[in-house]
């Protein structure tokens, strides 16, 4: 889940993605928002309205918060 209010930040699970950032561009957020990795949801591809953008895991360093959730070591 990825949400606009700033205080849910903090927490070794969520990543913080600034608007004028380069994660921020590449993904195309429209305002400051956080990236609950700890709050994961299957959706069904029709319930997808449009894409904004992506985050790539090398980039946006959200690799260590999904582990962290999900307690995976990180394989090479």
């Amino acid at each position: 889940m990825i949400t606009s209010n700033m205080s849910r930040a903090g927490h070794a699970s969520r990543v913080t993605l600034p608007l004028n950032s380069g994660q921020g561009r590449q993904a195309r957020i429209l305002m400051d928002s956080v990236v609950m990795t700890d709050n994961l949801a299957t959706v069904r591809e029709n319930e997808i309205d449009r894409a904004l953008g992506t985050l790539r895991d090398e980039q946006s360093g959200h690799g260590p918060a999904s582990y962290f959730v999900l307690a995976m070591s990180r394989c090479a």
